[in-house]
């Protein structure tokens, strides 16, 4: 298996995981679930950092967006269910897409910069 696809499913499973139990504790401890935003923040450069050092930087990009993507989706969806991540009023399928849209792009971006670390680290 690539070392890029080991990479992007151990993020994935990294946000996954951070998203249950996050949740979970947001519901049981009652505080703001939004509170452990920056945890994501850390898994994404994380992912785009390893991207990078495995690979080529643009995989930084590409891998810190797919991470934030699946939280985007599968994670909220998890939070939902769970409870912290519920909206308070219901939200079109756009707005839905949008909040989507511009949680991938940060990732994607917060990759970059993990991914910029990593060739600084590495001398490329």
């Amino acid at each position: 298996m690539p070392t890029i696809i080991l990479v992007l499913i151990v993020g994935s499973f990294a946000v996954l995981l951070f998203d249950t139990i996050g949740s979970i504790a947001s519901r049981q401890f009652r505080f703001r679930y939004a509170s452990l935003a920056i945890v994501s923040w850390i898994l994404w450069l994380g992912t785009g950092f390893f991207a990078a050092w495995y690979g080529q930087l643009y995989l930084s990009l590409l891998a810190g967006g797919i991470v934030a993507f699946v939280e985007a989706t599968l994670g909220w969806y998890i939070s939902c269910l769970i409870g912290p991540g519920r909206p308070k009023n219901k939200l079109s399928r756009i707005a839905i897409g949008k909040i989507v849209l511009i949680v991938t792009m940060k990732g994607a971006a917060l990759g970059f910069i993990g991914g910029l670390s990593a060739e600084t680290i590495l001398g490329k």
